[in-house]
């Protein structure tokens, strides 16, 4: 798909030293603005493709969040905290491998 094509032509291109990832909440399917239409579920593997894609890499990641005009506030959040749940299991993924190291 493109994200994965983008994630290639990364890889190509640059050898990051650290990723700002701005993980919007517009591309959902309830976004006034957005015209990606991408579920929950869509949005979440978006999220972990990005991350696992740093954490192969072992580059660092800084998250931002953006976007959500959602019709509905509430499904705009829940967007918002699966993408940092996604995160935040990175994030323990990556305090452990941190702490095993030498």
């Amino acid at each position: 798909d493109a994200l994965d094509l983008a994630l290639v032509e990364l890889d190509a291109r640059f050898r990051p030293d650290f990723v700002f990832y701005l993980a919007g909440a517009d591309p959902h399917e309830g976004d006034r603005l957005g015209r990606l239409k991408l579920t929950l579920a869509g949005l979440r593997r978006r999220d972990e493709r990005v991350l696992a894609w740093a954490w192969q890499r072992r580059v660092p990641l800084a998250l931002a969040m953006g976007g959500g005009y959602g019709h509905d506030i509430d499904t705009t959040v829940q967007v918002q905290l699966g993408t940092f749940a996604v995160a935040l299991a990175h994030w323990q993924r990556w305090q452990r491998w941190q702490n095993a190291s030498p």
